[in-house]
């Protein structure tokens, strides 16, 4: 319900040889000095020394978020050549090919280019498999736009590119069939962690009247479904938490009149699990402030509260579709803070679900009520071996 509609883009591993492949753009990361890299003065010499003048002329050393571009003017078959420094190859993280992935991806719809070829580095044989999967995640991760509620012709308008290949050798070597295998199986991999994260995107940019504690109970009973067998949740009620005692959470939600809702996803992996691990997740879907009310320009944004119950739900997704050793948890107490006449007051005394009394002296510290019903709940009825908490 809350994906925005997008065209999904085709990542793949290319074979072709780096400086031949019949691409719109190709893009080239160098580590360090330029004028040391084999690839980027083959295409050099390709372009008639441009390429060194440009790099000369803009000051471009390699280092980390520099970038130049050239029109290789039917001198390379693809029309463009993109190179982007990633730094010294001692500074240089896995992590580091994901946001060069994406600079890369959303150049290609600035200027057009339907297919996009990017040279990653070598970094060596037990790198890269992780090299590629982030690759792919920085191309679905940096095309990521919400734009389902703008009217003009520009977010209607399809993207440019539908195509990108990652280049692990820049000669165009054959691949063994096994590391094909688990190359693709990388890209697959990256997209399926990405698409997660872009749905938890699409939860926090919607808009409060939009994701309710019930709509977000809704999308992680929706989530379930998809993953029968494997993963299941149950969701309560304000009824089902009063008999638990959550007194804090039941609070912050009583002003609202969307009802409280708290969801508990469970993923059981086929095999006995190594571990559990819970994680929980801060799910205020709108947060005025209560009575400590929020000025105007603090809460335009507060339906943002619920960012970490997007994250955990949203994973969720993910860790079903992938697999995991471990049996993992999802909790997240989902609630509006606004003000009314039913809505908690400054000075009430409220008892949370492990007995401990709390005095309120600001409504605007809601989290902790919320969460601290949450982590006692996991505490007492999952008993995980590890906790984490997520919240805004």
């Amino acid at each position: 319900r809350f994906m925005d509609a997008k065209a999904e883009i085709e990542v793949v591993v290319l074979s072709d040889a780096f400086l031949t492949a019949a691409v719109d753009l190709m893009a080239l990361v160098v580590l360090g000095d330029p004028s040391k890299d084999a690839v980027f003065k083959s295409a050099d010499q390709a372009l008639g020394g441009v390429l060194a003048e440009v790099a000369k002329s803009e000051q471009f050393e390699g280092k980390s978020g520099q970038t130049i571009s050239v029109h290789t003017h039917g001198r390379l078959p693809a029309k463009r050549l993109v190179v982007l420094g990633g730094g010294s190859r001692s500074e240089f993280t896995n992590a580091g090919i994901r946001d060069l992935a994406a600079t890369v991806a959303q150049a290609a719809n600035k200027v057009g280019a339907a297919a996009v070829a990017i040279l990653v580095p070598n970094l060596g044989a037990n790198r890269e498999a992780i090299i590629v999967q982030l690759a792919a995640e920085g191309v679905v991760l940096g095309t990521y736009k919400f734009g389902r509620y703008f009217t003009g012709d520009d977010h209607k308008r399809p993207t440019a590119l539908k195509k990108f290949g990652i280049v692990v050798d820049a000669k165009g070597t054959k691949l063994a069939a096994g590391r094909s295998k688990a190359l693709a199986t990388a890209i697959a991999r990256g997209k399926t962690i990405a698409a997660a994260v872009n749905h938890a995107r699409d939860l926090i940019n919607e808009p409060a009247a939009e994701v309710t504690p019930s709509a977000l109970a809704a999308d992680a009973q929706a989530i379930a479904k998809r993953h029968k067998g494997s993963l299941s949740v149950t969701v309560l009620d304000a009824k089902k938490c009063a008999e638990l005692g959550m007194g804090m959470f039941l609070a912050v939600g009583q002003g609202s009149d969307q009802e409280p809702k708290f969801i508990h996803m469970i993923y059981k992996p086929a095999k006995k699990p190594k571990k559990k691990i819970c994680f929980i997740g801060k799910g205020i879907t709108f947060d005025s402030g209560g009575y400590s009310l929020k000025p105007s320009q603090a809460m335009e944004d507060m339906k943002v509260d619920m960012s970490g119950a997007a994250a955990v739900i949203s994973s969720m997704d993910a860790i079903a579709t992938l697999g995991s050793d471990f049996e993992i948890h999802v909790v997240a107490a989902c609630c509006e803070n606004l003000v009314s006449g039913r809505a908690y007051k400054l000075g009430d005394v409220l008892k949370s679900m492990d007995g401990t009394t709390v005095e309120i002296n600001n409504t605007d510290a809601e989290g902790r009520l919320t969460l601290g019903d949450a982590i006692t709940y996991a505490r007492t009825k999952i008993q995980p071996d590890e906790m984490f908490d997520f919240a805004t």
